[in-house]
């Protein structure tokens, strides 16, 4: 199958971006495979005073500030691509990368203040596939089957259970509907 340079390039940035991960402290790390290192400079939550603690030699008696890293864009590209993505893989590797996102909730929480849109656009697809699946491109002929974006979708509309609490009362719902729509059809094949 034949996927365009600009494709690609979408591919590796989203898969960069959603590979990000913050610990308990807020500083960002990369998580790669198994494992996720975290970088002493950079944060996701803004502090009066964040210094710094690390324990390397070279570095004693310096102190440093933390750099902020805003992610909010990166959830607004998120939303962007939910919504005009025609690429197939691209849908995919943001899906398959939103969920891991999703269960960081240290880098979600801080960048994030509204869930709902995300919940109410993936209830969408959700509900939507059929529509959903015929404006994509590069879309496999085989290994997608009945379920169509279902097994990326499920995931992480089961993720978005945790954040129920910022999410408004139109979208709790229509989270609830959208799981049980998924576990009928489910139990039904």
């Amino acid at each position: 199958c034949f996927f365009p340079a600009s494709c690609v390039m979408r591919i590796k940035i989203f898969n960069c971006l959603l590979s990000l991960r913050a610990n308990d402290d807020g500083f960002v790390g990369f998580h790669d495979d198994s494992e996720t290192s975290y970088s002493p400079f950079y944060v996701c939550q803004r502090t009066d005073s964040q210094e710094i603690d690390n324990d390397v030699d070279e570095w004693e008696g310096l102190t440093l500030q933390g750099v902020f890293l805003d992610y909010t864009r990166v959830f607004s590209a998120v939303m962007d691509c939910l919504t005009k993505e025609r690429e197939w893989e691209v849908l995919v590797e943001v899906l398959v990368g939103l969920k891991g996102l999703l269960e960081d909730r240290t880098l979600a929480i801080s960048s994030w203040s509204d869930f709902s849109p995300l919940c109410q656009k993936l209830c969408f697809i959700a509900n939507n596939q059929s529509e959903c699946l015929c404006h994509l491109s590069n879309v496999p002929s085989r290994g997608v089957g009945d379920g169509g974006i279902a097994p990326y979708l499920y995931p992480i509309l089961t993720s978005l259970c945790t954040y129920v609490s910022v999410l408004d009362k139109s979208a709790q719902h229509q989270l609830v509907c959208c799981l049980e729509r998924g576990i009928i059809g489910t139990c039904g094949l």
